[in-house]
């Protein structure tokens, strides 16, 4: 079975959590993110600590390699809604203060994450998650 044709979405949970981590630092200090059983999290640290607002990710059962940056830029675009909704206006900014949207590209073993302005020409990077040549078996349990 060439590695194109086989299933790719177990490496999913993993590329959202990885995602978050990589935000977590850029978020305004009052509010945190994290990963809970296939859901975003986001919760402010202010005052009494609380969740203010979660987001179910779409994890399709099924992608192939090829398919993984599309469903990355999905994923990262959920979590960007979620916080956006909370702080009313767009995030992450580029440098120059411009709003950005998702974006994620295969480029060999590296998914390349970022969030980019309107032309291309600014954005914020994430660090790359690294795809392995082969995906990891898949685990069924019962």
């Amino acid at each position: 079975m060439r590695a194109s044709s086989q299933n790719w979405a177990v490496l999913l949970p993993d590329i959202l959590t990885h995602s978050v981590d990589q935000l977590r630092p850029m978020l305004p200090k009052h509010l945190a993110v994290m990963v809970v059983g296939g859901q975003v999290l986001l919760s402010t640290t202010a005052g009494q600590p609380r969740a203010v607002a979660t987001e179910t990710v779409g994890v399709p059962a099924q992608v192939e390699r090829g398919g993984l940056a599309a469903v990355a830029a999905r994923m990262l675009a959920d979590v960007q809604d979620l916080i956006v909704t909370d702080l009313g206006g767009p995030w992450p900014l580029t440098k120059s203060g411009q709003p950005t949207h998702p974006e994620a590209s295969l480029v060999g073993t590296s998914l390349d994450l970022r969030f980019s302005n309107k032309d291309g020409s600014d954005g914020v990077l994430l660090a790359p998650y690294p795809v392995p040549e082969i995906p990891p078996p898949t685990v069924v349990a019962g």
